[in-house]
């Protein structure tokens, strides 16, 4: 949601810029200070938002242990109304960014 807002740097697209916080009140302080002001539009955000899962992007091979946290915590955003998953047409498949990372 806020790839775009704030530049970056990151040619692949896959970072966005952010904050290290001890908590979700402390990040949130730092994106009112930092984001642009809101519009009655923004304000009101719709839930359930629409997402893919996908566990390696196509190209990673991940470790099962980190994909099955992730998941978990997917799954409680859908039981919690956050977000509904959605099958695309075809899986996810991205280039591999390591390249671009260490250009």
């Amino acid at each position: 949601v806020t790839n775009g807002l704030l530049p970056s740097l990151d040619r692949t697209g896959l970072a966005a810029p952010g904050v290290l916080a001890r908590t979700a009140a402390d990040a949130a302080a730092w994106w009112r200070a930092v984001s642009p002001p809101a519009t009655v539009v923004d304000a009101q955000p719709s839930f359930p938002r629409t997402a893919v899962w996908s566990p390696d992007l196509g190209f990673a091979g991940p470790d099962q242990e980190p994909v099955a946290l992730a998941r978990a915590a997917v799954d409680r955003l859908v039981d919690a109304g956050v977000v509904r998953l959605v099958r695309p047409p075809a899986p996810p498949l991205l280039l591999d960014p390591a390249p671009a990372w260490s250009a």
